[in-house]
């Protein structure tokens, strides 16, 4: 009995390896614009849960001068983001027309992530 040519050569490939997983596969449905608003949008998500945790320092221990400028910091940095992002939807909002159902959708989705994210981080500037 042989055995198969995946055996020889290392473990055994997943069923759904040709199956691709990101948009890279199919790049003309998948502008790279969009790909760079969801880059923008998780990363300021990630900017604004490490501005609740500074925020949430304020009054402890933790809270001093130079804490309180990296918390300033990280609010204008989230502040960035949050423009950057909102030039680029406005302009693939804009563009509409020259894109298929499915970036439209995926256009709107982006602009209700970012807009879930704002409410947090407008939650979290309050605070400070």
């Amino acid at each position: 009995m042989q055995c198969p040519a995946w055996r020889l050569n290392g473990p055994a490939p997943h069923p759904a390896a040709d199956i691709p997983e990101s948009a890279d596969a199919f790049p003309s449905l998948y502008p790279q614009t969009t790909r760079d608003v969801e880059r923008l949008v998780f990363q300021m998500a990630s900017s604004v849960a490490q501005l609740k945790r500074q925020v949430d320092a304020l009054g402890t221990a933790k809270d001093t001068v130079d804490h309180r400028h990296r918390l300033a910091e990280q609010n204008g940095k989230v502040q960035g983001l949050a423009r950057q992002i909102k030039e680029r939807l406005t302009a693939q909002s804009e563009d509409k027309g020259a894109q298929s159902p499915p970036q439209v959708a995926k256009t709107r989705k982006l602009m209700q992530d970012f807009a879930a994210i704002l409410q947090v981080s407008s939650a979290a500037e309050c605070a400070v």
